[in-house]
């Protein structure tokens, strides 16, 4: 959790962003780095009321609309954009142009930036930066998790940090 006055700062320089549709084609386009920005994500969506393209909105990827989706009291189009697949089904669904998302939220910038943006539609990137050995300690605790669940391995610090 931030400290409040990194928290209010947050929501101030969120509720600034321009909305989707806005005359000068930008979008919003917040770089998502693993163990990093999932409380933006949720200020963005709790305090600001934004409507997020994120991985939270995936549904079936057969449905063939867009369509807003509420999850516990934040709202998410039903794509994806966490994997490549998705993104592709939200270029599929013209979701740029469909003026649903107030800010695209992805890990895959390269692609997702390729794959959803064009000329009418510019993306204003911006990310949130953990400090480095906190990521890497967050890393560790969900793969150490994983590992014991899913395989039954304890994976020790040391074994995680050499490879």
């Amino acid at each position: 959790k931030f400290p409040p006055n990194i928290q209010n700062r947050l929501k101030n320089v969120l509720i600034g962003i321009p909305t989707f549709n806005s005359d000068d084609g930008d979008i919003p386009f917040f770089w998502y780095i693993p163990h990093s920005g999932s409380l933006t994500q949720s200020i963005m969506t709790g305090c600001c009321h934004l409507i997020l393209a994120a991985q939270k909105g995936s549904v079936d990827s057969r449905e063939v609309n867009l369509r807003i989706s509420d999850i516990d009291g934040h709202q998410y189009v039903n794509v994806d954009l966490s994997v490549a697949p998705g993104i592709k089904r939200a270029s599929d669904l013209m979701l740029a142009s469909s003026g649903l998302a107030d800010v695209f939220v992805t890990n895959h910038l390269h692609y997702a930036s390729a794959k959803l943006l064009n000329e009418s539609h510019h993306g204003v990137m911006f990310t949130m930066i953990r400090n480095p050995v906190e990521q890497s300690i967050a890393t560790y605790m969900t793969v150490a998790l994983h590992s014991i669940e899913k395989y039954g391995i304890d994976l020790t610090p040391e074994q995680y940090f050499e490879e």
